[in-house]
Formats: C-alpha cells, sequence, structure tokens
C-alpha cells in the first residue's frame, strides 16, 4: 500500500509542476497585449534612423597629390 502512496505522491507533484510550467509559458490573449505586440514588431521592422548612411554608393573622390615630374 506504501508504495501506491509514492506514486500518487510523484503524480500529484508531477502534475502541478507541468501546470505551473504551462501557466508561466502560456501567451497571454487580451487586445491590449495583441496591440502591443504588433507595435514592438513594427518597431524591430523599422529602419534604425541614428545609424550611419549605409556604405554603398559611388566612392568620393581622393585627395590629388602634386607630382613633383611636371615641368
Amino acid at each position: 500500500m506504501s508504495n501506491l502512496v509514492y506514486l500518487l505522491l510523484a503524480v500529484t507533484f508531477s502534475l502541478l509542476g507541468s501546470l505551473l510550467v504551462w501557466y508561466r509559458h502560456r501567451q497571454p490573449r487580451s487586445d491590449e497585449y495583441g496591440i502591443h505586440e504588433f507595435r514592438r514588431e513594427l518597431q524591430a521592422l523599422a529602419p534604425d534612423h541614428s545609424a550611419a548612411p549605409p556604405a554603398w554608393g559611388p566612392p568620393s573622390p581622393s585627395p590629388r597629390v602634386p607630382d613633383d615630374r611636371a615641368p
């Protein structure tokens, strides 16, 4: 009989632990949360205006060095 008690305790603790993990990791379902998530994703996709401009484009002209061999 005592073996059955230990088995029931193990199953009970296992179920409680599983419910706790499920409860902590479930997705909220409110409309406000959906709006917040949408804004967060838009912010992640928006270009960063504080970053330096891209390095592509025409190269800048190099400074001319005077040639001493000219007549």
